[in-house]
């Protein structure tokens, strides 16, 4: 089943409702919040695992070692709600909500194996292939197919294994 065909959805209309999520993240650039939001709708179709706290920094670890790249220093705090998770790619610290899904991990993750801030094309390739390594093959081919779709640029989907 290719992502256009999706169950109950089709492509055209998960784009539009990603054109929508984009307008409610404020205070970024277009392609940044149209990134958030691509990824908004796949876990809000496929669903990601909500991990806590006790868990979070084993989990983060395994799929940094799996990576072959340094684990980053995890805080947690639930001081900024708007914020759910951020990276500071240089120092290599995540900070973090004591709960949030596996998604959001995989997003930080992208940026510190881009060694950026920035939502790029280089940054959302990484997402892309993390999201289908750690979540499914089908959570990374409709973030694939949705970002294509709205215009954004990424790896074509055979170079992301």
């Amino acid at each position: 089943m290719s992502c256009s065909e999706y169950p109950g959805n089709t492509l055209v209309k998960l784009a539009d409702k990603a054109r929508d999520r984009a307008g409610h993240y404020r205070g970024c650039s277009a392609e940044q919040s149209m990134t958030y939001a691509c990824e908004d709708v796949v876990v809000d179709e496929l669903g990601a695992r909500i991990i806590h706290e006790k868990d979070m920094r084993q989990w983060i670890g395994d799929v940094c070692e799996d990576e072959d790249i340094d684990t980053p220093l995890v805080i947690f705090d639930n001081r900024k709600k708007k914020t759910i998770a951020s990276i500071d790619v240089a120092m290599n610290v995540m900070c973090v909500q004591r709960e949030t899904n596996t998604a959001v991990l995989l997003h930080e993750i992208a940026h510190v194996i881009a060694a950026s801030q920035e939502h790029s094309h280089v940054f959302r390739s990484e997402t892309v292939r993390l999201w289908r390594k750690h979540l499914s093959v089908e959570h990374g081919a409709l973030l694939h197919s949705l970002f294509g779709e709205v215009q954004l640029t990424v790896d074509p989907w055979q170079a992301l294994k």
